[in-house]
């Protein structure tokens, strides 16, 4: 027979030669499997995670508007003010002092803002609103920005607004937020009350002023909706993709794992 260096017979070592193939092959596969599984807790956390925005309110920053509208100034619905056109159509409709800004504006002063160069505003009785139609049923809540504009005596932001919910098909009206912003205050997160939207239903949310004297001004900007869930931290059910590459991952591992091979004495 013949012997290699050690003493190792030239059989045995050919044994050894295949049985090492089939186990890096084996590891191979167990590789494989490991990556799928992961793979699949992966996107089992990415599609377990809840969306903050839904999407129920458009052109949220005014910026779209406030561009056609505004220009690098201001502007009033309805109305043309100080030089001025009045706002141009959009997703929002105003009336009673209410309009876009443009943060650089000089005519008076302006707050820098971090959602945009737009933002609303309301003075006195003003409304900003927009219509939208609800695409799920469940629980939502409305989150903003507002601002106090610069000033003193009936010029500056000491104001007070609401914030309505209106079903446009039975008429009821939901106050979901009542307060107002103070001269000079920096923009500052607001968010509604929650309350219940039925699918294919329409809703108007209308940003009301409150303060009656003088030109006191708010600021609105960055107006977007949230489920109920996401502030639960309830996660949706994952799709049925993702739970059929988990399973196959793991089979595919316990398949490897079925056939490695088995430890042999060498000859």
């Amino acid at each position: 027979m013949l012997l290699l260096r050690g003493g190792i017979s030239q059989v045995s070592y050919s044994k050894f030669l295949l049985i090492r193939g089939k186990a890096m092959k084996n590891v191979v596969r167990v590789k494989r499997a490991i990556a799928l599984v992961g793979m699949s807790i992966s996107a089992l956390a990415v599609s377990s995670t809840p969306s903050h925005a839904t999407g129920l309110i458009a052109d949220g920053g005014f910026e779209n508007q406030g561009a056609a509208g505004a220009g690098s100034n201001y502007c009033y619905f309805g109305f043309s003010a100080g030089g001025n056109a009045a706002c141009s159509g959009g997703s929002w409709i105003g009336g009673n002092g209410s309009g876009l800004q443009y943060e650089g504006n000089t005519a008076w002063p302006g707050a820098s803002t971090s959602d945009g160069a737009y933002y609303g505003f309301l003075q006195g009785g003003g409304t900003l609103s927009q219509t939208f139609t609800a695409l799920a049923s469940g629980t939502f809540r409305f989150n903003w920005l507002d601002a106090g504009r610069l000033g003193t005596n009936s010029y500056g932001g000491d104001t007070s607004y609401m914030v309505s919910l209106i079903d446009l098909t039975t008429s009821v009206v939901a106050n979901i937020y009542s307060g107002g912003t103070t001269s000079g205050q920096a923009w500052t997160d607001r968010n509604s009350s929650q309350f219940n939207l039925t699918a294919g239903t329409s809703y108007a949310l209308t940003f009301a002023g409150q303060s009656f004297s003088g030109d006191q001004t708010a600021f609105i900007d960055g107006v977007s909706s949230q489920t109920i869930d996401t502030l639960n931290n309830q996660s949706p059910v994952p799709e049925p993709s993702v739970w059929a590459m988990l399973l196959a991952g793991f089979a595919l591992m316990g398949a490897a794992l079925r056939h490695r091979p088995k430890a042999r004495a060498l000859a």
